[in-house]
């Protein structure tokens, strides 16, 4: 079931998808949350270092 579920998502962002979420999800979205903004803030610090 669960290789089925990322098979349809692909390469999708997950958050475009606008996923239903149960009070049970409140952990994981929180981590997928934080690691998101974590992944934005590398990037944009490689790409200020890349344009010094």
């Amino acid at each position: 079931m669960l290789e089925r579920q990322q098979e349809s998502i692909g390469e999708q962002d997950f958050w475009s998808l606008k996923p239903v979420l149960l009070p049970g999800d409140a952990a994981g979205v929180r981590v997928r949350r934080t690691l998101d903004g974590l992944i934005r803030s590398e990037q944009a610090m490689s790409e200020v270092k890349e344009k010094v």
